[in-house]
Formats: structure tokens, sequence, C-alpha cells
């Protein structure tokens, strides 16, 4: 049987960055989540769209002051000062009666929608592991965005760039807090999450012959937790927003719904 059907899951929408980096020199929103697109905050297209899952227990927006009416039914938590206090603050908001999975989104991806995440979590429900993460061809991401500016990565299977969305068990935040802190810090640098796995893989990446099951197999090894990769054919699912030319890009992409 399909867990997606009898599971629940939990979800933490991240928006407690501010607007300190590049897209400070086009727009003076304090935070990242509430710079608009085509008139509307970024973080309102990510809840929209949460809202409309299926199997959706409860809802946590991580943010600042101003988000804590944001929308009806979803639980708001103060921000802390960096993306991984933010993420084990929203854990726990969820209180002691969390759905067994717990799927995190950032708020600057406008983009996603839902047949891109209940896709993602079809294909983890499928499978067994403690934490997911998906990955998106490069091939896939030109066709349907050839003007997205990605960073990607190539390995045996292909060339890739990363998702900003994850699903996993909330207590592995608890049991490997370090290790999830690392991944979650260098998700979008990875040559050096693959550093993490020793010299053999580092030698094995550059020269292209490194497979997605040997990073799994040997990141079971280090951190002690099933972790699994999920192909996803869906861009939206990893493009955010977080420079001027990805800002221009989502105003011009709106403009044509």
């Amino acid at each position: 049987m399909n867990r997606l059907n009898v599971t629940k899951i939990d979800v933490i929408i991240l928006a407690g960055a501010p607007n300190k980096g590049p897209l400070a020199e086009v727009c003076e929103a304090p935070w990242e989540a509430l710079i608009n697109v085509n008139g509307k905050p970024m973080v309102e297209y990510v809840i929209d769209t949460i809202l409309q899952l299926n199997n959706l227990n409860k809802v946590v927006l991580v943010g600042p002051e101003e988000f804590s009416e944001i929308k009806p039914g979803i639980i708001f938590a103060s921000c802390k000062d960096s993306l991984v206090a933010n993420l084990k603050t929203g854990v726990e908001a969820l209180g002691t009666d969390k759905a067994p999975y717990i799927l995190v989104v950032t708020s600057d991806i406008p983009l996603i929608t839902v047949e891109a995440i209940e896709d993602f979590l079809k294909q983890c429900m499928a499978q067994k592991a403690q934490l997911f993460y998906p990955i998106v061809s490069k091939e896939i991401n030109e066709k349907l965005y050839p003007t997205v500016q990605r960073t990607y990565f190539t390995l045996k299977e292909g060339t890739f760039t990363g998702g900003n969305i994850m699903l996993f068990e909330p207590g592995i935040l608890e049991e490997r807090y370090d290790y999830v802190e690392q991944l979650v810090m260098l998700r979008k640098k990875p040559a050096q999450i693959i550093k993490m796995l020793g010299f053999k893989f580092i030698y094995k990446f550059l020269r292209k012959n490194l497979s997605l099951k040997e990073i799994e197999e040997r990141a079971e090894k280090i951190l002690g937790l099933k972790g699994k990769a999920i192909m996803s054919d869906y861009p939206e699912i990893g493009i955010d927003v977080d420079k001027p030319s990805d800002l221009e890009l989502m105003e011009s992409l709106f403009a044509k719904r």
C-alpha cells in the first residue's frame, strides 16, 4: 500500500530570512518572504499551494511578527537568527502530536505547485528512508525554464540541481542535529557535501563517475540515517528567488499567466 494514502504530513514554511542580500538592491521589503511578485508577497504563493495539499495535518510558518496572522489555521512561530534554528523552532511548534513526516518548504519558491509537491511525496512514500530530498535534471530545468540560472552538479546518472523542499521524520532532528545542520547549510554547495564523504568520493565526483546510490549508502554510514534523493520532473520545486535577475524572471513569468 502506498503510504501517502494513509499518512498525514505536517508542513513547516521557513520565512525568516531578512532582506539583506542582493534583493535589497531592488526591493525595500524588510523580509525576503514579503518581496512582491506580480503584486503578491512570495510567501503567499507558497502558503496557498500548501493549503491545497491532500493529507495535510498541521502547518507552521516560521517568520517575523508581521506574519503572525497571515492566514487562518496556520501556526505561527517567531523566527530565530539562522535557518537551522528556524527549522528546529518549527518542529517544536508542531507540539508532541506530530505527523510521521514533516515537509519543509522555503518561502522563496513562488512557482511551486500542488502537482510538484504531491509527485515528490508520492515518490517518497513509495520508498523507505528517514530523509528525502528532490533533485531536478539540468535537461528538464533548461527545457522548461531556459533562462533560469542554477547551480548544477554532475553524477553518473546525469547533471542535476537541488530543490528547496525536504521531507523527513521528526526524530532525526534531535538524534542527528549536527549533521542536519551541516546538510542544510551546504544544501546549495554539492561539492562541499561530497567532501564530507571522503577522498574516494571526491575523486569519483571530480571524474563525474559518482552515483546517487554510492552517495546514499556512504551518507547512511556516516550519518546513521537513511536518506534518499528523489528525481523530480518539476523544476518549480527548486527555482528560488535570491537575486534581482530571479525576481525579474518571476515577474515576467507571472505576467504571462
